[in-house]
């Protein structure tokens, strides 16, 4: 289906003019509908689609050189039946109108119309509207944001917008942990190896020690061999001064077992060739005393 030409109503010129002089121009909604029109039909008299079937979503609009580009979408979910499509209106806020909304302009479908088929068959679709507003400067549309969706198209531009985002936002995330991670180990090193440092220290410490135990014991083993050696020694030498005391005792006993008297006592009577010179003589004990 292809719409015909946009046409404005008499209510819809009015407030174009109005917004030319600085009034606002506010697009509230748009519709389409079954109806039919007679060829004769004036458009500046319509105030109402002929048969008006569904809202349709505004999802933006963009001002260029005069003209106001405004993006419709339809979607047939919630229509409820099938239709056929034939006409479409945009509908205009107007403070001057006692009814506050007004049938800004309408179309109607120049050749055959647009089947719609029924929800289950789910139809989605966008179409751009183009707004002569030459001198008005401020022009808006009402845009309900929850009902405004993606196309297709758009969805996969969307995908790959966001494809793009998480993949940066991965590799930031990824060169941030690697950061931390540098840092950590870098921390990590500073604390560790010096601790290590340490421990070999008390290890080269304690291998020293042992070294010096090992030495010590082995020192007052042979220390204890040498006094046990020496103890040997005197038990020996021990019984060499006994076995020498009991020789002596022996020899001793040799030589004085045939003395019955002292030999080297000499009787004065018994002498011949002498002659007392002084003393007193000891009758009884046969001696000289002086």
């Amino acid at each position: 289906m292809a719409l015909g030409q946009f046409y404005l109503s008499q209510a819809g010129l009015n407030l174009l003019t109005r917004a030319q002089t600085g009034a606002a121009l506010t697009i509230t909604r748009a519709q389409v509908g079954e109806g039919t029109w007679a060829p004769e039909v004036n458009y500046g008299n319509i105030t109402a689609l002929a048969k008006p079937v569904a809202n349709m979503t505004l999802a933006k609009m963009e001002m260029s050189r005069g003209s106001a580009k405004i993006t419709i979408q339809f979607t047939n979910k919630g229509v409820g039946r099938a239709f056929q499509w034939t006409e479409f209106a945009l509908f205009a806020q107007d403070p001057d109108n006692p009814a506050g909304e007004i049938l800004y302009g309408s179309s109607r479908a120049e050749t055959a119309a647009e089947a719609v088929p029924i929800p289950m068959e789910l139809t989605e679709f966008n179409f751009n509207v183009l707004l002569r507003v030459d001198g008005a400067t401020n022009v808006t549309v009402v845009i309900d944001e929850s009902m405004v969706y993606l196309t297709g198209e758009a969805l996969k531009k969307t995908e790959e917008t966001l494809r793009k985002e998480i993949e940066a936002v991965k590799i930031r995330v990824e060169q941030e942990i690697g950061q931390q991670i540098q840092q950590m180990q870098g921390t990590i090193n500073g604390m560790v190896i010096p601790m290590l440092q340490d421990i070999r220290t008390l290890e080269q410490r304690g291998e020293t020690l042992s070294k010096t135990v090992e030495d010590t014991q082995t020192r007052v083993t042979d220390q204890a061999a040498e006094i046990d050696a020496l103890g040997r020694g005197l038990e020996d030498a021990g019984g060499q001064a006994t076995a020498a005391a009991a020789t002596a005792a022996a020899t001793w006993d040799g030589v004085l077992a045939g003395l019955t008297d002292n030999p080297a006592l000499v009787a004065f009577d018994t002498l011949a060739g002498f002659a007392l010179s002084g003393g007193v003589w000891n009758e009884r004990r046969q001696r000289l005393e002086v």
